[in-house]
């Protein structure tokens, strides 16, 4: 069965990394399905280090959308629920 390997960095964000295909990929495989790989990176993702350096990070506190719970794939939600980097 085809396999997709996600890194999940220190702050919480989850990224593709690489997708390795079966030998029967095309044929009688079609593709990985809901299934991935995780596995831990200690740095911080590209998005949260450009966020830092960002020279108006106030320009959009009053945005309505980012005050929306809401569920959004590339972030790892943890045990008691919360998401880690999302919403700054």
């Amino acid at each position: 069965m085809c396999q997709q390997w996600f890194c999940v960095y220190a702050c919480g964000h989850k990224g593709f990394y690489r997708y390795d295909p079966c030998p029967d990929f095309g044929t009688k495989c079609y593709g990985a399905g809901g299934e991935q790989s995780l596995f831990s990176v200690t740095s911080t993702c590209d998005d949260c280090l450009s966020r830092a350096t960002e020279p108006n990070p106030e320009g959009r506190k009053d945005d309505p959308y980012l005050k929306e719970k809401k569920y959004v794939p590339w972030v790892v939600n943890d045990a008691a629920g919360g998401s880690p980097g999302q919403g700054k």
